[in-house]
């Protein structure tokens, strides 16, 4: 059994290395003030304005340097493209149908009151849509820097070359997930409520999700989407 029918190993290194990349740049400012205290350090630190674009640049440097491709080209293989832009979309309302649906039957399974849960998240999630700086991090940092490191370069350079089937999507998707998720440990997003241990569960399932509708289409604006309301929801 080889393991080039299941991953393109030559694109194994780069993955790895786009994805200490991705860590170093947006810790990268966080660290440097925590260890100096300079003020300027902690301007370009405020909120996720300046980190998330920090690390949205330096991945495609890393992209274009790696593929030495013009900037064009190189959107278009990291999924900007308007082919299966509606089927993209689609699956990822779809998803979030399902994700709802699991969440809510959930609650009552459990027997938890809903309106204390349903308070909960209003004030932990959705009452924070009210700052600027958190709507820039969920729509463009999530949403978009996010995708186009882990599901727009590495999800898509790991698949196999020639037909795509389940047998060839799987390890990529399982790879480009792993790397998401380790991505996001030294964050510690954690909240003490039902509504936070199933947006830490479903940080790991959106990878998955995200991953199908990439491979599916090869669109990201359907896996940007589904990131987005993921993490709203």
């Amino acid at each position: 059994m080889k393991i080039d029918q299941y991953v393109n190993t030559k694109n194994i290194l780069p993955a790895i290395c786009l994805f200490f990349v991705t860590v170093i740049s947006i810790n990268l400012f966080p660290f440097l003030y925590s260890i100096s205290g300079n003020p300027f350090l902690r301007f370009l630190n405020y909120g996720e304005y300046f980190i998330y674009l920090f690390m949205f640049l330096t991945t495609i440097a890393f992209v274009k340097k790696v593929e030495k491709t013009n900037v064009k080209q190189l959107f278009k293989s990291l999924g900007y493209v308007k082919t299966n832009f509606r089927k993209s979309i689609g699956w990822a309302l779809l998803f979030i149908l399902i994700y709802l649906s699991i969440v809510i039957g959930s609650i009552f399974i459990f027997n938890l009151n809903f309106n204390t849960e349903f308070n909960k998240w209003y004030q932990t999630r959705f009452s924070r849509l009210y700052a600027p700086s958190f709507i820039f991090g969920i729509f463009f940092g999530s949403g978009f820097v996010e995708e186009t490191a882990f599901r727009g370069y590495i999800l898509t350079r790991l698949v196999p070359k020639g037909k795509l089937t389940i047998k060839k999507a799987i390890l990529p998707i399982l790879i480009a997930g792993f790397l998401h998720a380790a991505w996001h440990w030294p964050f510690g997003f954690y909240e003490p409520t039902y509504w936070g241990l199933a947006n830490n569960i479903g940080s790991m399932l959106v990878s998955l999700v995200t991953g199908f509708i990439m491979l599916r289409t090869r669109n990201i604006f359907g896996a940007s989407l589904f990131h987005i309301l993921g993490d709203i929801l």
